[in-house]
């Protein structure tokens, strides 16, 4: 649900908002081990149930694009350190940084009390809902809980759009995208078989993966995602809210 979430609706809104411009080689690699991820989750799905090596799979895909992206960006950095040294522009070293490296650790472990503090209140939040309006745990996870989870993504989306960061807001998405599935469900069967709904498997599951495809076909055929495109991904998220609510509103 959340990766649904976070291609329709964030990416659309970034693109109403303004043209996303697609950076082809910087994004085909993370968007190939995105499209991968959701086709590697369709094929365990089909067991019906995650189970503790379905999850080790996936973490250890996940170690390695991590890996990857780690070297990579090692190899960029010494590029630039050694441009910047030919150059005669290399900053003289500071000792301020390690004084105040106590702030962002305080700061990390705060934001990891929230996180754990409101993810206790959403789950708690989203059962109760779904037991007053008869709705299934599934759709609330699938949608209320989905869009909650997304809202980091949609504001950081928002503000790079705005100021035309195009890369930042599609970044964004991938990588949360790969991480909800690598991430989230390889560590979570871990701690227990995590079975998958006849539901999701009939319907949101191959939402999910079509809309992974076609964004991966967009960002790599086109120069731009232009307002058209985010019309179209947002009346897209529309009809799946509206599918799995239907009967179920007045």
């Amino acid at each position: 649900g959340s990766n649904i979430a976070n291609i329709l609706l964030i990416v659309g809104c970034g693109a109403l908002i303004a043209p996303m411009v697609c950076t082809r080689k910087a994004m085909r690699v993370d968007t190939a081990v995105m499209l991968i991820a959701s086709v590697a989750l369709v094929l365990l799905s089909f067991a019906g149930t995650l189970t503790v090596w379905s999850g080790v799979s996936m973490l250890i895909l996940l170690c390695v694009y991590t890996l990857w992206q780690y070297r990579t960006q090692q190899r960029r950095g010494a590029r630039s350190a050694t441009a910047a040294a030919a150059a005669g522009t290399v900053p003289p070293p500071s000792g301020e940084a390690a004084e105040t490296l106590w702030r962002p650790l305080l700061a990390l472990f705060c934001g990891l009390l929230g996180v754990a503090a409101g993810s206790h209140l959403l789950v708690t939040g989203a059962i109760g809902l779904a037991r007053n309006f008869g709705v299934s745990e599934a759709t609330i996870g699938l949608t209320l809980v989905a869009l909650g989870t997304s809202l980091p993504e949609l504001a950081t989306t928002v503000v790079a759009a705005v100021r035309r960061q195009a890369g930042v807001a599609l970044g964004n998405v991938v990588g949360s995208n790969i991480f909800n599935i690598l991430g989230i469900l390889g560590l979570v069967p871990l701690f227990g078989d995590v079975p998958i709904p006849g539901s999701i498997l009939a319907f949101d599951i191959w939402v999910m993966l079509g809309a992974s495809v076609a964004f991966v076909i967009w960002t790599t055929t086109r120069h731009t995602l232009g307002r058209g495109v985010g019309i179209v991904l947002l009346l897209t998220y529309g009809i799946y809210l509206a599918r799995h609510f239907a009967g179920v509103l007045p």
